[in-house]
């Protein structure tokens, strides 16, 4: 064989084995792999969580409205697709769910090794049209929506990367703030969102105060309490505000629809600045929807102490 030929062969394989040895993933095969219809992937989406069982699924999502159509650039596309989202090495599936002219749903089903996780990407947006796909193991993402009085739509295009355990805005380029406390108190809605406040400061030091709806291992909860947030939460929240760079976020978010509940969020970072974000409906960005959700579940994952003036109904907690 030719000396420059084997050299090349050679640096060829070794390239490979180097790509994979950095990215610590192995590809192996799994029942995903072996789903080849519709019919496969509901099965597989009942048995992991049998509330899908009304979940609908086409072969193909298409296009019918011309207005719609010139924002994207396929009239028929496919209804679900494979790809390793979370980097584990087991192959996982994005699946789109319509309603009438509308891709509505959009769930990934990530293969866990010994489990399943379903994780919803988008829920109804009204008239919002909304589609993904898979590049190269990233969610491509785009929303059209209106905003406000607009009588012509805008599009809203996203890199979703698995961070944090869902799916966030890929960000190359993280801040790295300064953070010594962070404020978050949330509304009342129609129904029985949970209303309270949080304030978390830099040497992890916490107060929560429970007004109504926080129903915490089946026991409701009312009063003022504090613990110290453990290490690996609060490095969680620390690294996801980094990561999204809250401080270039808009100052106020919004859906469209009516009766949700909002949510407050203030930072105060590097020595004397402050960034607050106003968010009605809790759905500003994937970050600060994840964010939130870390935020929702110091209530639960912390040992909170209760101060003298706490309500401890029905002495269950």
């Amino acid at each position: 064989m030719n000396k420059s030929l084997l050299f090349l062969c050679i640096s060829l394989i070794l390239f490979s084995c180097n790509e994979r040895a950095q990215n610590n993933v192995f590809k192996k095969l799994n029942y995903i792999d072996s789903i080849k219809n519709k019919e496969e992937i509901l099965s597989l989406l009942t048995s992991i969580d049998s509330s899908y069982k009304y979940f609908e699924l086409k072969d193909s999502l298409s296009i019918k409205n011309n207005r719609i159509l010139k924002y994207f650039k396929k009239r028929s596309r496919p209804s679900w697709e494979k790809g390793d989202l979370d980097q584990n090495g087991l192959t996982d599936i994005l699946i789109t769910g319509t309603e009438e002219d509308f891709a509505s749903y959009i769930l990934c089903i990530l293969d866990k090794g010994k489990s399943y996780e379903i994780i919803p990407i988008a829920p109804p947006f009204g008239y919002d049209y909304v589609f993904a796909t898979i590049e190269k193991n990233t969610i491509k993402y785009k929303r059209l929506y209106y905003k406000d009085f607009d009588t012509t739509p805008r599009i809203s295009s996203k890199n979703l990367i698995y961070k944090y355990s869902r799916f966030i805005e890929e960000n190359k380029k993280p801040s790295n703030h300064q953070i010594q406390s962070i404020h978050y108190s949330t509304s009342a809605c129609y129904g029985t969102c949970p209303i309270f406040e949080l304030n978390i400061n830099k040497n992890r030091t916490a107060n929560w105060t429970a007004s109504a709806f926080n129903t915490i291992d089946d026991k409701d909860i009312e009063g003022q309490f504090s613990t110290i947030v453990e290490q690996k939460y609060y490095n969680e929240i620390i690294d996801i505000l980094n990561y999204i760079n809250f401080e270039t976020l808009e100052d106020e978010y919004a859906v469209n629809w009516t009766d949700d509940q909002t949510s407050f969020l203030q930072i105060n970072y590097d020595n004397g600045k402050t960034k607050s974000i106003r968010d009605y409906g809790l759905m500003g960005t994937f970050g600060l929807e994840r964010l939130y959700q870390l935020l929702f579940d110091l209530r639960k994952n912390q040992k909170w102490v209760p101060s003298k003036n706490s309500i401890k109904k029905d002495n269950l907690f």
